[in-house]
């Protein structure tokens, strides 16, 4: 249909942990290449940069993702929201986000109203149990499925994104992929999206470990 919502979901691009694979560094920005990785996404992307195109920008409220946005998408003036259900899957230090009053104080040009104090706390609704990650998951597509705007891009986390898209596995860091709503799930809208999802793994050790700890949380191993 015309006006079906087009989604855009983007993983972050490199962080420290990334890099370096040391995941207590506790919410790690980008690094030198992870800037250069972000500011060139129009390059990769450019329908997405066209003016007038995107209708809003949702943000996961860690540093990694919060410096993607604002080197790349922020910087079409669009309306943003930084939303704390589409924070990263895992409860290492480097998948675990700042306190919001950091937050306030590290990016004072962003509106951190819709975070709760106990974002980062990783217990409850916020906890990195599966059927907790599910919940979330789902909270935010039913969210998100409520907006007016027709095109959004969506900047989130790579273990994070086989949750809101089932199968989503495999995103390199700012690799962009459209999906849309098929009732109350997120679908791919390209065929080589829908082929990745079902033969991919893990894009990099990274979201590998991830994984690894949500399935043992599961008794899968």
């Amino acid at each position: 249909m015309k006006d079906q919502q087009r989604v855009f979901l983007c993983r972050h691009a490199e962080a420290q942990h990334n890099a370096t694979l040391d995941y207590s560094i506790k919410d790690p920005v980008l690094t030198p290449k992870g800037e250069e990785q972000a500011k060139n996404i129009d390059k990769a992307y450019p329908n997405l940069f066209e003016t007038g195109f995107l209708d809003l920008i949702v943000i996961s409220p860690m540093r990694r993702t919060i410096q993607t946005a604002l080197f790349s998408f922020c910087k079409l003036g669009v309306p943003i929201v930084i939303h704390p259900e589409i924070q990263e899957a895992g409860q290492c230090p480097c998948d675990t986000g700042s306190d919001v009053e950091v937050l306030q104080k590290e990016f004072p040009f962003l509106d951190f109203s819709n975070v709760p104090q106990e974002w980062n706390s990783k217990s409850g609704f916020w906890s990195c149990e599966p059927q907790s990650l599910r919940k979330r998951a789902a909270s935010f597509r039913k969210w998100l499925k409520s907006r007016k705007e027709r095109n959004i891009a969506i900047v989130t986390h790579g273990a994070f994104l086989s949750f809101i898209v089932d199968g989503f596995r495999g995103f390199a860091n700012v690799e962009v992929r459209e999906v849309h709503f098929e009732g109350d799930l997120l679908v791919p809208s390209k065929f080589e999206d829908k082929v990745k999802q079902k033969i991919e793994g893990p894009a990099d050790p990274t979201v590998k470990k991830e994984e690894e700890e949500i399935a043992k949380k599961s008794g899968k191993q």
